[in-house]
């Protein structure tokens, strides 16, 4: 039988000898296109359900931290004020007159009571 297709073969011209050739190789080409198609499909799955939110979800984070470190360096420069704030004397002098009712010595304190006087002047 071989001797025979293989006769019958030699036998076709040569355009339907190509003609056999290709169909013998059509189903290897479907499934180098199918395995394609399947391989797109499962990037563009892995990347829009599995790679994109994490995406979105690291960017979320990045900015809120960057918040985060935008305020802590702003409550730092507050922190670094109130330092030399309270390592200048006469600050501290203003502040231990005005919340502790201290004077330094020589010095008289008193309360000015803003009540108003009953038949004042207008």
């Amino acid at each position: 039988m071989k001797s025979q297709a293989h006769a019958r073969q030699h036998a076709l011209p040569a355009a339907a000898r190509q003609t056999v050739a290709a169909r013998r190789h059509r189903p290897v080409v479907r499934l180098r296109y199918l395995l394609l198609l399947a391989s797109l499909a499962f990037a563009a799955y892995d990347y829009l359900h599995i790679q994109l939110p994490q995406l979105t979800q690291l960017s979320s984070q990045s900015r809120q931290l960057e918040r985060q470190v935008a305020a802590l360096k702003q409550q730092q420069a507050e922190l670094q004020a109130r330092i030399r704030q309270l390592q200048d004397d006469a600050f501290i002098a203003r502040y231990a007159s005005e919340h502790f009712n201290l004077v330094l010595p020589g010095q008289v304190a008193f309360t000015v009571s803003q009540q108003p006087v009953s038949g004042s002047a207008r």
